[in-house]
């Protein structure tokens, strides 16, 4: 009964959690710097999200990540590197950006 119901519990997390949804984006730089799936994603110090997959797109790298919170245009993103691995940060969007949609992609990297 105890394996039962922890199996139904972890199907219902899962099915709110698929309810939620998220946003997907694609960002595009010359250097992932050690970025890799599965590292977080910060806004602000807050934890909002993971980077899903790397790869390289012709002479680019296309970092593809998963948010709870949207982006925005002209949005910055920090790679940093660390002990336990790399993470990505992305800046304070302007009170007059607007928000990019869920899929969309963007160059708005710094170092």
């Amino acid at each position: 009964m105890k394996s039962f119901f922890n199996q139904s519990l972890l199907f219902a997390v899962a099915v709110v959690f698929m309810a939620c949804g998220g946003n997907t984006y694609y960002l595009t730089t010359d250097d992932a710097r050690g970025i890799e799936a599965g590292d977080p994603v910060y806004r602000q110090g807050i934890a909002v999200g993971e980077v899903e997959d790397v790869r390289f797109e012709g002479r680019h790298v296309n970092i593809e990540i998963s948010t709870k919170e949207a982006l925005y245009e002209d949005q910055g993103v920090h790679i940093r590197s660390g002990s336990e691995g790399g993470q990505l940060e992305l800046d304070r969007p302007t009170s007059h950006a607007n928000e990019l949609a869920d899929g969309a992609s963007t160059v708005s990297y710094t170092h």
